[in-house]
């Protein structure tokens, strides 16, 4: 391989990899995430169905399944309800999601 060919083969190989490791960078106008003051994205909640029993009340959001009380990475169900539940996001919002469609299970014996 000569001299010139080794530079076409160099810059070609940039050429086509450069651009993938500059999207894989972070957006330096995001706020940072991680630090205790630290604003955390909105994530979309699909809340799919709540069921309701004597012994439990959970819910399936984004396709987990959460009892009520419980919590995960950004919420916690604060309350299960017939018509949707109410979340308490970690850096202390309220929200409440109702359940669109006929997804209530009320199980009794």
């Amino acid at each position: 391989m000569t001299q010139i060919s080794k530079y076409f083969f160099l810059a070609s190989v940039l050429v086509i990899f450069l651009p993938a490791l500059v999207y894989s960078l972070e957006d330096p106008t995001q706020p940072y995430i991680g630090s205790s003051g630290s604003v955390a994205p909105s994530v979309r909640i699909e809340l799919s169905s709540v069921l309701i029993s004597e012994e439990r009340k959970l819910a399936i959001i984004n396709g987990e399944v959460l009892l009520e009380g419980s919590s995960n990475e950004e919420f916690t169900v604060a309350r299960v309800h017939r018509n949707g539940v109410v979340l308490m996001r970690h850096g202390g919002e309220i929200e409440r999601i109702e359940l669109e469609g006929a997804n209530v299970m009320q199980v009794k014996k």
